[in-house]
């Protein structure tokens, strides 16, 4: 046997453990000697007698060499023992022992004094207990990208993984690398595969005109594809024109029958000798239409398989600007070439039956995504609500008092609660009951008004008979010639002096309301005099204000100086924001009266934290008794004006107020008024002049074109847009002509003004009727917008021979205060996006999870508001 080969005693930690078992094996146990006898190795051996025989330290182990066995000297030193010992606690802590190579020496072989020899060392020495483990620090993950894939997986087999993806994550998987765009973008197969098992297999085949990776493009995709669009959100596809777009990009690349100049509503020849299919047919017809109403919901025109033709149905049919244009050069082509007409009508036969054939597709595949949501995303979503409903109903059975569910359901924290698409817990229902239990009172209140409101005896009620007798007692104002009560005349006198005061100190035309009835209820409270009167609960008293009050000054004081229908009269009397309402994408403004049955109506009907509307919940009769008086007869009552306390805070905020950056509304704790700076109060050309640029002054239609067309992309809306480009050309052409350019001119432009220009949607209301009494003659004119063409007879029928020019009057358009305003508003509204956009490119750079925005581009792409009207207007030097 070789002098290097050792027995190993125990668990061997070596790559040649099994050639020194192997030479141990076959070595006799009288070669062992008196310190190892043979028995000491046959005996069974526990965990315990293990660590109590050999736990020592490495100077306790006797120092021997096999060289007796052979009858040769070692020369080499052995590898040192090992012992590795796995305890009951060291197995439950998970740890694995270690040994400490440079703390451990061998005795074995090696040369030196054998321990024995060391004075004062002994074999029986008391051992010493080995020092407890230091506990291993918490390790910190560091953030890391993913783990490389292997470079020897076939791409056959990453064709078959990704097959079984989602498609929206083949979409993220393409943007990873590069092997993965290649591998997505050249394998339709994936793409099919994916799309079938994640929709199934009887959805419809991939339309004509697309591949199966733009097909899972628009199924599982977001975000505006209109490559100037910032939004990423998106997610209506319109599969008529198979794009999906936002509403704005819509109305830019569509549009409909009426929007097209007379010029261009051309219409196919008829024949002298048969009747064809297509004669006389409009020539937009041969295109996919999409029917819309108007505003968001759209969807494919249908047609009859049987006839190879659209079925007839009215509403309103849209088709892509760009898909017109290319037909009507075409039309124009084959119309000036063939004067028989035979090759145009054969081409307008074949557009007809391809498009047929495309829409046909296109109702089956709509028709199957309505089945597919009414049968997938939407019981799903219908059991965890109802579950929600059910669990939540019990629970709150449960309190003591029960709460029922009618008044659960006035809740606004339950009904927000019923959106979440999870398992109801008991922790859930014990963060929703503190949001819920104390405003019992006011739900019980809520749904109290509606019971009565709907109750046969509602003119019975005590609150219904108090309304009626203060009707009576303050209906007097209202007669010929009015009069007024002593407490109305007190009220109507504090308002003079307030209105007088606010007009002295220049408050905006926006602020003036407002701050004359805020001004009036801290003036008149502090009036220790105050008339004698009825007051909104019924007892005669000192006399407390109400809305009515509020209502009354409104049109005694304020629309006696102001005319409501004027340009002015419109931003002081029909520009307030509702309080309740924080959307930001839509803003509605209101009247004074609409407002407060708005909020009646809408807010006032759920309760909770922040929701302090129910206050106006008070029941009031519907209509006037008849026969009491021929001024009221026919009168709806929609607010409980008489018998509800005017607030210390109203409601209402002017228009130009972020409501997002208010706290809730508090009816008792009164607001600090934010008035509009007086930097946004002037016009938006003041100090400012018209540049000419390449063309004439008096040229005023390229000069329209010209403006429209350096706005184009910007933020403003269509009709500021409009505004900034008439106002342009005006006032060149006024720097060479003392009276305006003829109408016809302003007519003339327009289909390219639409072409360079496609945010400028040519549509609008009459700029005289809107301020006019509202009449049945002027109420389609003043409400609903309608086509210049409509909008150039209706003022050569009733204002062209008036004293207002068209300039002025022919269309709706924003004053020029609010165009400065809009300008400032959208270009905030752009930096705040961009910075948003920095900050997340901040974020992404320590966080692989984020992806770039696809959408980052557009936004630094797009010119401010500022900058566009500074070309046009730029400002004058001040002598």
């Amino acid at each position: 046997m070789s002098s290097s080969a050792t027995p190993v005693l125990g668990k061997r930690k070596h790559d040649n453990l099994t050639a020194q078992s192997g030479e141990f094996g076959s070595l006799p146990s009288q070669a062992l000697g008196h310190r190892f006898p043979a028995r000491q190795f046959q005996e069974m051996h526990s965990i315990e007698s293990m660590s109590s025989r050999y736990q020592v330290g490495p100077s306790a182990l006797p120092g021997m060499t096999f060289g007796l066995i052979s009858g040769s000297t070692a020369t080499t030193p052995a590898r040192p023992v090992i012992f590795i010992h796995s305890t009951v606690e060291s197995m439950q802590e998970g740890q694995r022992p270690t040994i400490d190579r440079n703390q451990t020496h061998s005795f074995v072989g090696s040369p030196g004094p054998s321990p024995v020899d060391i004075p004062g060392l002994s074999l029986d020495a008391p051992r010493t207990k080995a020092k407890a483990k230091a506990k291993p620090k918490r390790q910190v993950f560091l953030p890391s990208r993913p783990v490389q894939n292997s470079k020897l997986v076939h791409t056959d087999v990453w064709a078959g993984v990704f097959s079984f993806c989602e498609p929206k994550l083949l979409l993220e998987l393409k943007t990873l690398s590069r092997f993965h765009y290649e591998l997505l973008s050249d394998n339709s197969v994936i793409w099919r595969n994916s799309r079938i098992h994640h929709y199934g297999a009887d959805m419809p085949e991939c339309p004509r005109g697309l591949t199966e990776k733009q097909y899972v493009e628009l199924l599982a995709g977001r975000g505006c594809q209109s490559k100037d669009c910032h939004l990423g959100r998106t997610f209506k596809v319109h599969w008529t024109f198979q794009v999906r777009l936002c509403s704005g990009c819509f109305k830019q690349k569509t549009m409909s029958e009426s929007a097209l100049a007379v010029n261009r509503r051309h219409r196919l020849p008829m024949s002298p000798t048969q009747v064809r299919p297509n004669d006389n047919r409009a020539l937009w017809e041969l295109l996919p239409l999409a029917r819309t109403d108007g505003r968001r919901d759209n969807n494919s025109r249908p047609v009859d398989t049987e006839t190879n033709d659209w079925v007839h149905a009215g509403g309103k049919f849209t088709f892509l600007r760009a898909s017109f244009d290319k037909i009507e050069a075409e039309f124009q082509r084959l119309r000036g070439s063939d004067p028989s007409n035979n090759a145009l009508m054969v081409w307008a036969d074949k557009i007809h039956r391809e498009t047929m054939e495309f829409m046909a597709e296109v109702n089956t595949l709509e028709a199957w995504f309505k089945e597919h949501g009414k049968t997938t995303p939407n019981p799903a979503g219908k059991a965890w609500r109802q579950k929600r409903i059910d669990f939540f109903q019990a629970r709150a059975a449960e309190l003591e008092p029960p709460m029922d569910s009618r008044i659960l359901w006035k809740m606004a924290a339950f009904v927000r609660n019923l959106k979440i698409a999870t398992e109801p817990t008991e922790r859930m229902w014990d963060q929703l009951k503190p949001k819920i239990e104390p405003y019992r009172l006011q739900a019980h209140q809520v749904v109290q008004f509606e019971r009565v409101m709907k109750s046969e005896r509602l003119e019975s009620e005590p609150q219904v008979r108090l309304f009626r007798r203060l009707q009576e007692h303050r209906r007097c104002r209202k007669a010929a010639p009015p009069s007024f009560r002593p407490e109305q005349r007190d009220v109507l006198i504090c308002a003079h002096l307030v209105y007088k005061q606010c007009v002295k100190e220049n408050v905006a035309d926006e602020d003036l309301l407002l701050l004359c009835l805020e001004r009036l209820f801290v003036t008149y409270h502090m009036n220790d005099r105050r008339a004698v009167g009825l007051n909104y609960d019924g007892t005669t008293g000192l006399y407390r204000l109400s809305l009515d009050d509020a209502r009354m000054v409104v049109e005694e004081v304020l629309e006696k100086a102001i005319s409501p229908h004027s340009e002015r009269g419109r931003i002081v009397f029909q520009s307030l924001r509702c309080r309740g309402c924080t959307r930001n994408d839509h803003v509605r403004t209101w009247s004074f009266v609409s407002a407060f049955e708005h909020i009646l109506e809408t807010h006032a009907r759920n309760v909770g934290e922040g929701l302090e509307y129910y206050q106006f919940a008070n029941p009031h009769p519907v209509k006037s008794l008849p026969g009491l008086s021929s001024e009221d007869t026919g009168v709806e009552y929609k607010f409980p004006w008489y018998t509800t306390k005017w607030p210390i805070s109203l409601p209402l905020v002017p228009c130009h107020q972020d409501i997002s950056k208010l706290d809730n509304w508090q009816p008792n704790v009164q607001t600090k008024f934010a008035p509009l700076p007086v930097a946004l109060r002037m016009s938006a050309f003041h100090g400012r002049q018209a540049l000419q640029q390449k063309h004439a002054a008096d040229d005023f239609g390229p000069n329209l074109l010209y403006a429209a067309e350096q706005l184009n992309g910007i933020w403003l809306p269509g009709p500021s847009q409009m505004k900034i480009a008439l106002k342009y050309a005006l006032d060149l052409y006024a720097q060479k002509h003392v009276e305006e350019p003829p109408l016809s001119a302003f007519m003339a432009c327009l289909d390219d003004l639409a072409t360079v220009n496609t945010d400028i949607e040519l549509k609008f209301r009459c700029g005289i009727c809107v301020n006019q009494v509202k009449t049945a003659n002027s109420n389609r004119s003043s409400k609903n917008k309608a086509d210049m063409e409509s909008i150039q007879r209706h003022w050569d029928h009733s204002h062209g021979s008036g004293s207002v020019s068209w300039g002025q009057g022919l269309m709706d358009l924003p004053n020029e205060s609010q165009i400065l305003r809009e300008i400032v508003g959208v270009d905030d509204s752009l930096q705040g996006k961009k910075d948003a956009f920095v900050e997340r490119e901040h974020v992404r750079a320590s966080d692989s999870k984020k992806r770039k925005d696809p959408k980052s581009k557009v936004l630094f792409k797009v010119t401010s508001a500022a900058e566009a009207f500074d070309g046009l207007f730029p400002k004058v030097a001040e002598e």
